[in-house]
């Protein structure tokens, strides 16, 4: 997953009060719009570190929501529903 997919929350993280726009998710284009008083905007580099670091908790969290999937998958099979059982009364699906 491209860490520019996670630019905008990583901004709106950096600076919760701060109203900007974004083209093209390009960090290096941010336009502010209304800023706090004591506003420092961050650096690039920072709203790239907070991207990357919002990306990796994304994909540490699609990681544990796909490791509980397969878990219970596995334990509804071992109490003997088959897999067709548990697709139509789970909506999961073995993969």
């Amino acid at each position: 997953m491209n860490v520019e997919r996670f630019i905008f929350d990583a901004i709106r993280a950096l600076c919760p009060d701060a109203e900007f726009s974004i083209l093209n998710y390009d960090a290096s284009d941010i336009r502010w719009i209304k800023t706090p008083e004591d506003f420092a905007p961050p650096t690039e580099a920072e709203v790239m570190e907070k991207a990357e670091v919002l990306r990796q908790e994304h994909l540490s969290k699609t990681e544990n929501l796909e490791s509980s999937r397969q878990s219970a998958i596995s334990k509804l099979a071992a109490l003997g529903l088959t897999v067709d059982e548990i697709s139509a009364a789970f909506g999961l699906e073995n993969n």
